[in-house]
């Protein structure tokens, strides 16, 4: 869908293929351009290869469950979060601690289960917010490389 007057361009990325179609429908329905990438917990940053990844405006973590296995993804992500050069919204379950959420320094963080209204409210603040984003020097990483092949990982789209 194209963007509607004051529609930003959002990138969702999601290990929920359901909540991620849920929250890009009632984004849209404001006017925002989505984009959704599923999260590949062995190649995290996958989604950096997709085309027009670098306009996305606000970004979305929808990281759900906290699981042990994925301590060394979250780090990953983590570390990709907080060198954003634009604001980004973390969405947990109640099996993430405050310290855990700390770790990616995410603009703002909500807990599920939550409203749809509280979540777009928090949308329309960070895209009235967004200003203080224009312009950042900070470039997003480049593709990332998959460990085992040595070579760039696909791209998504």
């Amino acid at each position: 869908m194209g963007r509607g007057q004051g529609g930003m361009r959002i990138s969702i990325i999601s290990e929920d293929r359901v909540f991620c179609a849920l929250l890009a429908r009632n984004l849209e329905r404001g006017g925002h351009q989505v984009d959704c990438y599923l999260a590949n917990w062995r190649r995290p940053l996958c989604f950096l290869a997709s085309r027009g990844i670098s306009a996305t405006e606000l970004w979305v973590l929808d990281m759900s469950w906290r699981l042990s296995t994925y301590l060394e993804t979250y780090a990953i992500l983590g570390r990709w979060c907080r060198e954003l050069p634009r604001p980004a919204i973390l969405l947990v379950d109640d099996s993430w601690d405050a310290s855990a959420v700390a770790v990616f320094a995410a603009e703002a963080s909500l807990v599920k289960p939550f409203s749809m209204v509280d979540f777009l409210s928090l949308v329309r603040r960070l895209g009235t917010d967004n200003q203080r984003w224009q312009g950042k020097s900070r470039r997003l990483p480049s593709p990332p490389f998959d460990r085992r092949t040595g070579k760039e990982c696909p791209s998504l789209t």
